[in-house]
C-alpha cells in the first residue's frame, strides 16, 4: 500500500488495502462487488495484488483464492 501510494504516486483513497481478519471472503467480495463498480468507468484501469494462498478444488481441479 506504502509502495503504491508513496512511490507509484496512487491517490489513498484509490487503494484498498485488507490485512488479517479484514482479508476475508465477505470483505473482499464487498469492495470487488459494490465499491469497485463506483469508482471505475469504462476507460478505466485497475488491479488487484493478492499475496496469499490458493488451493484448487479436489473434484473439479478449479483454483480457489484462500482468503484470512
Amino acid at each position: 500500500m506504502l509502495y503504491l501510494r508513496d512511490y507509484l504516486g496512487y491517490p489513498e483513497q484509490n487503494i484498498i488495502h485488507l490485512a488479517g481478519g479484514r482479508a476475508n471472503r465477505s470483505d473482499i467480495a464487498k469492495y470487488v462487488e459494490k465499491w469497485l463498480p463506483l469508482q471505475v468507468t469504462a476507460e478505466s484501469k485497475g488491479f488487484v495484488y493478492f499475496s496469499g494462498h490458493g488451493a484448487p478444488d479436489p473434484k473439479g481441479r478449479q483454483a480457489y483464492l484462500v482468503p484470512h
